[in-house]
């Protein structure tokens, strides 16, 4: 008898687990079609307010879901049924972990019982994403226990206030016995039959505000001895994370310089400010100028930099003590230059008091002078050439993005231009990226999940790899009702490569390494129903890009740009200062 009613019992605890992660903040949950999932999948249909996301390809889902997680700081719940669909997740995973993004993944599974005994579409699940994963649960004897149990609801709170506090992936595999699905009567009276009852969904963050206090105190007591300090801020993580709070607490209370990679959510809306320094990549490669700006305090914010010139500042002023201020688990520090790692929590509501530090000025204007000799630069270097570049486009969209808009920076090349290209300026512009595992894969499904959740017009600087490492996104893009610009700079292949000590060995390089394309990327648009505009040309640059601004649907620019002049323009700009 009990047999013929677990898919009833299965149905009416995925509703409540459901609601209780609903009750404490989850919004969106991103489902993979598959039958061991069924109970899930319809537990959840049946909340309304929880906004439904149905993805094909688990790969992208997930990246869809992380998306989600970056720009709003709450995590999407991810379904997907048993076997290897959830080994899709772990790329997404992986990222989330790195990047301290907040994701619920449930993995639907066959019973422990079929386990071991070649049952199709069988796996084993438990602990699937290793140490990735905040935490594991498994569901298996707690779904019996009922849709109003206590311990549901405790399941729910654990999961949530684990991703949500200390930021990260969270995994429950949740076994189901067939039947999957309750008779049709039971299911559309599921709503009036079973009360979920409410509980304390309060969130208590315990000594969050108390941990970012004292290190604010560290930092100012350290500031407050030098002369000659520099603050650098790397890729930031999750907007709403302590880190980001405590780069505007900088911005707004010392006038020390602060070298702002592009992803740190700081050069966009500050750019205007004279003390955010965005023209280091040129002028830092140059040793002389590097021993003229010699700190003697490093005040490190936010992941590692990507930027080779400014890495290489670090390297060089290893012996200058340098502190590193992040909530990141691991210490972001992967060349060992930091002295004193500082942990701040992942965020907080607290708000400091204001005060003022400032560095002295002979050492200020030694920044500046250098900013106003590099800030033309891209663009003049640029303009000598006649074929359509990387930097024309990178430069052409920072002209048409709006305030209030969001960019989202792909990988390889596209991240290093954002740096390399100034871009900075006085618009409020989020900038988000996927630099926790610095992985081309999912960009484009990322980028969706933004600009979904922020219901804003998000823009998406690829490249062709990473767009066509990731076309399955293009089904998603189609049933969208956000509006997302994808910009592709279609340069042939990896030419990212080029800047390795293997471009040197011809007769390998382009085979192994740069692994040329020629895909008809207007054909593959078509074919998922897609909207595409090819630009070749730089006189079509601009104006097209600005016509483009004003569309409110999904859209892909591809603009096929020149490899070679590319990295030239990249070449001259890092040979400009040197010795």
């Amino acid at each position: 008898m009990l047999e013929s009613l677990d898919g009833e019992v299965s149905t009416e605890w995925s509703y409540a687990l459901f609601t209780h992660l609903h009750r404490f903040g989850v919004e969106h949950i991103v489902i993979s079609p598959g039958s061991r999932s069924t109970p899930l999948v319809l537990g959840a249909s049946l909340i309304e307010g929880l906004k439904k996301h149905v993805i094909l390809d688990e790969r992208s889902a997930a990246f869809f879901a992380l998306g989600i997680g970056k720009s709003t700081g709450k995590p999407a719940i991810l379904i997907c049924t048993s076997g290897t669909a959830a080994a899709n997740y772990f790329p997404a995973v992986i990222e989330a972990s790195q990047s301290y993004a907040p994701l619920i993944v449930i993995s639907a599974d066959r019973p422990i019982s079929m386990v071991d005994r070649h049952a199709p579409q069988t796996i084993n699940q438990k602990h699937l994403f290793g140490n990735y994963a905040l935490t594991y649960k498994d569901s298996e004897a707690l779904r019996t226990l009922g849709a109003n149990a206590k311990e549901t609801f405790n399941l729910a709170k654990n999961l949530f206030l684990e991703t949500y506090l200390n930021r990260g992936p969270v995994h429950l595999n949740a076994p189901f016995p067939k039947p999957l699905e309750p008779k049709p009567e039971a299911y559309k009276t599921l709503t009036s039959r079973i009360d979920v009852p409410c509980f304390d969904y309060s969130i208590e963050k315990k000594d969050i505000d108390h941990t970012l206090k004292s290190v604010i105190r560290q930092v100012i007591k350290r500031l407050e001895s030098s002369e000659r300090p520099v603050i650098i801020a790397g890729p930031a993580s999750v907007l709403d994370g302590a880190e980001s709070l405590f780069l505007q607490f900088l911005l707004q209370n010392t006038d020390i310089p602060i070298l702002s990679e592009g992803t740190s959510g700081i050069r966009l809306p500050h750019g205007d400010n004279p003390l955010v320094i965005t023209g280091y990549e040129t002028y830092l490669r140059s040793i002389s100028i590097r021993k003229e700006l010699q700190p003697d305090f490093i005040l490190r914010i936010g992941l590692p930099p990507i930027s080779i010139a400014l890495n290489r500042y670090l390297m060089e002023h290893k012996e200058i003590e340098q502190w590193a201020v992040s909530h990141a688990r691991q210490i972001p520090d992967p060349d060992y230059t930091v002295d004193q790692f500082l942990k701040l929590p992942h965020f907080s509501d607290y708000i400091p008091n204001s005060f003022t530090i400032k560095a002295s000025e002979s050492w200020i204007q030694k920044w500046i002078h250098h900013e106003a000799d590099a800030f033309s630069l891209p663009a003049i270097t640029s303009h000598k050439y006649h074929e359509l570049t990387d930097a024309d486009v990178t430069l052409a969209l920072l002209e048409v993005i709006k305030d209030d808009e969001c960019l989202f920076v792909s990988n390889s090349l596209s991240v290093r231009d954002a740096d390399l290209m100034q871009m900075n300026g006085a618009k409020r512009v989020t900038v988000f990226h996927n630099r926790g595992a610095s992985g081309i894969d999912g960009v484009t499904s990322t980028a969706a999940g933004v600009a979904i959740a922020t219901d804003k017009t998000t823009w998406l600087l690829t490249g062709d790899l990473a767009f066509l490492h990731d076309t399955t996104a293009l089904m998603t893009l189609k049933k969208m009702s956000g509006r997302l610009n994808i910009v592709i700079l279609n340069n042939g292949g990896g030419t990212i490569f080029r800047m390795l000590p293997v471009y040197a060995l011809e007769e390998v390089y382009k085979t192994y390494f740069e692994t040329p394309q020629t895909v008809n990327i207007g054909l593959i648009c078509e074919g998922f129903g897609i909207k595409h505009h090819r630009i070749e040309h730089k006189h079509d640059l601009t104006q097209h890009l600005s016509e483009l601004s004003e569309l409110n649907h999904v859209t892909i620019i591809e603009c096929v740009t020149n490899a070679d002049a590319s990295l030239q323009i990249r070449h001259k700009l890092w040979k400009h200062y040197a010795d």
